[in-house]
C-alpha cells in the first residue's frame, strides 16, 4: 500500500513539472491598474513566447492605444535569463494622458515584408494588459530602510530536473511600484546574469525551479549579487555597497 501511495505521489509530481514546463506566457508590469504618465513598461516572457520580445521594435511595432491616440514604446533594456526566460523594459515615447485608459498592443510591423512572418505566429490573445493614468507625478527614488540579508539558500536535485533558490530579507520605502534590477556574477566562472525582479512579502528570492528561472547558480557559494531600485517613472536607487555573497548562513 505504502508502494502504491509513493508511486502515486510521484506520478503526480512529475505531472505538476510537465504542465509547469509547458508553460509559455507573457506577464506585464506594472501590475496595478493604474500608471503614472511617464511610466515604465515591463513585459517578463516565459518559454516559447520570448519570440515576441526578440521582435519588438523591429517584426512587431509594441504601442498603448486610448481611442484614436497611440504611443509608441520604444525597448530602453533587454535581458535574458538563465533557463528559458526573457524580459524588456520599455520607456514611453512621449508622455501619457492623464485620466486616460490606455490597452497595450502588440502588430506586426506594417514596414516588414510579409514574407518575413511566414514562420512567425503572434498570439494577440496573451496582451491583456491596460492601465488608466493618475495625474500625480513621482520624482522620488525608492529607499533602502533595510538592505537585502541572506535568509536562506535551497537546492533540489532529481536525475532529470533540479531547482535552487536563495531568499534574502529586504524593506524598501516607495509610493508606487518599484523593480530591483538584480545582477548575480559567479565570480569563479565570470558569468554574470541581470535580470529585474519583483518583490515577494519583503524578499527578494533568485533562482531557477526544473523548468524556468532567470538565474542558475552553478556553485552558489561562488556567486556574489548587487541590486539597485527603479520605481515606474524611472526613478533610480543604486546599490553603494559591496556586493553580497551568497555563502550559506
Amino acid at each position: 500500500m505504502k508502494k502504491c501511495l509513493l508511486l502515486i505521489t510521484l506520478f503526480i509530481s512529475s505531472l505538476n513539472v510537465f504542465a509547469d514546463c509547458a508553460k509559455n506566457e507573457l506577464t506585464f508590469w506594472p501590475k496595478q491598474h493604474s500608471v503614472n504618465a511617464n511610466s515604465l513598461f515591463l513585459i517578463t516572457a516565459i518559454g516559447n513566447k520570448t519570440e515576441v520580445l526578440d521582435g519588438l521594435n523591429n517584426l512587431y511595432v509594441i504601442y498603448l492605444q486610448s481611442g484614436k491616440e497611440k504611443v509608441k514604446l520604444i525597448v530602453k533594456e533587454t535581458y535574458t535569463g538563465d533557463l528559458a526566460m526573457k524580459q524588456s523594459l520599455l520607456a514611453l515615447e512621449h508622455d501619457l494622458t492623464p485620466g486616460k485608459t490606455y490597452e497595450l498592443k502588440i502588430d506586426f510591423n506594417p514596414k516588414i515584408k510579409p514574407a518575413a512572418f511566414k514562420n512567425t505566429t503572434l498570439d494577440k490573445k496573451a496582451i491583456t494588459a491596460k492601465w488608466s493614468v493618475r495625474s500625480l507625478p513621482d520624482t522620488i527614488a525608492p529607499v533602502w530602510i533595510a538592505k537585502p540579508k541572506l535568509l536562506e539558500r535551497s537546492s533540489f536535485e532529481a536525475e532529470q530536473s533540479a531547482s535552487s533558490t536563495v531568499r534574502l530579507n529586504t524593506t524598501i520605502e516607495e509610493s508606487s511600484e518599484y523593480l530591483i534590477k538584480t545582477s548575480l556574477v559567479n565570480t569563479k566562472t565570470g558569468k554574470a546574469t541581470t535580470f529585474y525582479l519583483l518583490p515577494v512579502n519583503h524578499q527578494i528570492r533568485i533562482g531557477h525551479n526544473e523548468c524556468y528561472g532567470e538565474f542558475v547558480f552553478g556553485e552558489m557559494d561562488d556567486c556574489e549579487v548587487t541590486f539597485a531600485l527603479v520605481d515606474e517613472s524611472g526613478n533610480i536607487t543604486a546599490w553603494d555597497e559591496d556586493p553580497i555573497k551568497l555563502i550559506k548562513p
